[in-house]
């Protein structure tokens, strides 16, 4: 089976999306700046304290107000940040093969696939595979802790052609 498709913009950011909410350390860094930053927030009117004459609660108020809104809009700022940082990656000139098109073939034994596009061609053993994650939308095959192949399902002829090729996986991944 072989399967010509390309990526699309959308389909970068649904899966850096998907792997900073599920990436251990990604979620750890997210946390670490929607909280520590606002505990700063709160140490920094001490600091302050030496060098204004404003009383040392107006201060505390201030800076109270803005770490909750910090709190609060920071998962939102972070989402769009993401979102400009891939558009920026995937529009750049130099990063054109992003959005060239794919080749999916699988291996004859059903062992493995490879995957030809504008840049590369990579052949990837299912048994090699670190994780296999089935979305609405997409196939994720992590073939390392960051890297993956990003299969949208709407490449796939059939609901049957899918569920055949998850099926080849799964039993090849034993």
């Amino acid at each position: 089976m072989t399967i010509k498709y390309a990526l699309t913009l959308d389909d970068y950011i649904a899966f850096n999306l998907y792997h900073l909410s599920h990436s251990p350390s990604a979620k750890r860094n997210f946390w670490i700046q929607r909280f520590i930053v606002p505990i700063l927030y709160i140490i920094l009117p001490f600091t302050l304290l030496k060098n204004s004459q404003v009383p040392l609660p107006y201060w505390i108020a201030i800076f109270s107000v803005v770490s909750i809104i910090w709190v609060i809009y920071y998962p939102k700022r972070y989402h769009k940040l993401i979102v400009k940082r891939i558009t920026k990656m995937v529009n750049d000139p130099k990063n054109k093969h992003f959005t060239q098109n794919n080749t999916l073939t699988l291996l004859d034994n059903d062992a493995g696939f490879l995957v030809k596009s504008g840049a590369s061609e990579t052949k990837v053993l299912f048994s090699d595979l670190v994780n296999v994650v089935d979305r609405d939308a997409y196939l994720y095959l992590y073939i390392g802790d960051i890297s993956a192949f990003i299969l949208p399902k709407r490449i796939f002829e059939s609901q049957d052609h899918l569920d055949t090729f998850i099926e080849n996986i799964h039993n090849q991944k034993k």
